[in-house]
């Protein structure tokens, strides 16, 4: 999506009808650190199964293109392809809720931003997706 927004082309959503739970990276890392703790304090055996935003793929890259569009100043169009045919379900989410009291998701989203900004100026973004 990145690559082609800062092309000026619209980012393309090739799956828009699967169900999927995107999971910011830093709550998805506080997941498995915690699962990590249980399982080091001797909490027994268990499974991390952190949860993120649930929704299709249409719907998510109308989330990123949203909170994309006015951090970036650009206009982060989103294209849907239609949905091929693919041998995975078409829902497949976790079931433990990730999000935290507290949680800032404007200042991911700033954070989220600003790399993408960074990679952009170092001329990284033309590198193979």
């Amino acid at each position: 999506m990145f690559q082609a927004w800062f092309d000026d082309r619209p980012g393309v959503v090739r799956t828009p009808r699967y169900v999927r739970d995107n999971i910011p990276a830093p709550l998805l890392g506080g997941a498995y650190a915690g699962l990590a703790r249980d399982m080091l304090a001797g909490a027994g055996d268990r499974a991390a199964r952190p949860q993120g935003f649930v929704g299709t793929q249409e719907a998510f890259g109308a989330r990123l293109a949203a909170a994309m569009a006015p951090r970036l100043g650009r206009a982060c169009a989103v294209e849907l392809m239609t949905q091929p045919r693919l041998d995975e379900p078409e829902v497949r989410i976790n079931s433990e809720p990730a999000f935290t009291p507290g949680w800032d998701e404007a200042a991911f989203w700033d954070d989220y931003a600003a790399y993408y900004q960074e990679i952009a100026a170092a001329g990284l973004l033309a590198a193979p997706a």
